[in-house]
């Protein structure tokens, strides 16, 4: 499987909402999130406008986030398998959780991962596609370069409509396969 990589507006909020938007034709597909702290929790807020996000949390009695769900991937008690896509914020940088190693092998999650990978996607080695990473999004200004600029790094059979219809309302500055197609030039993103 080949990927596309993407330069977008919006930064990582912006890709919660991309995120279903492109993945969930309507607000009945349903999308797991596994919520370990700030980002994955606001990443939540937007996803329940455009699809029905499925939540593993980590949240403590205390209301404080010490941890990375454990989850099972394979079990459908806990991951639906109608999901479209599992998030996960690799980074929690407010809360100080971090995920250094994706599930592979037998863990491997057979829904696309959505790494929401802001903070350190410069800084170690991603398992494509031994972790079934889908999609990988970063806000550019925390790592390489221009505030408004946000690198979304898509697996290619995401960008076909027939497997994933995405949101109509999806509009095309943030629509992933208008952007493909158009060779990243359907709208200027922002420059230095």
């Amino acid at each position: 499987a080949g990927y596309e990589i993407l330069f977008l507006h919006g930064g990582g909020h912006g890709q919660f909402a991309s995120v279903p938007l492109n993945l969930c034709a309507s607000k009945n597909d349903k999308g797991t999130y596994l919520v370990s702290g700030t980002w994955s929790a606001r990443a939540i807020g937007e996803a329940e406008k455009y699809c029905t996000p499925q939540v593993i949390s980590s949240i403590d009695e205390n209301g404080k986030y010490l941890s990375f769900p454990q989850v099972d991937f394979n079990d459908p008690a806990q991951v639906d398998p109608e999901s479209k896509f599992v998030y996960l914020c690799t980074n929690e940088t407010v809360n100080g959780v971090e995920v250094f190693d994706l599930p592979t092998g037998d863990k491997r999650s057979p829904i696309p991962l959505v790494l929401d990978a802001s903070s350190d996607f410069t800084t170690k080695p991603i398992a494509w596609t031994e972790a079934n990473v889908g999609i990988m999004f970063a806000c550019a200004s925390k790592n390489i370069g221009h505030p408004g600029l946000t690198a979304v790094v898509i697996r290619r059979d995401l960008l076909d409509s027939t497997k994933y219809p995405s949101n109509p309302a999806c509009p095309g500055v943030f629509h992933y396969a208008t952007q493909a197609e158009a060779g990243n030039l359907w709208n200027t993103t922002a420059t230095f």
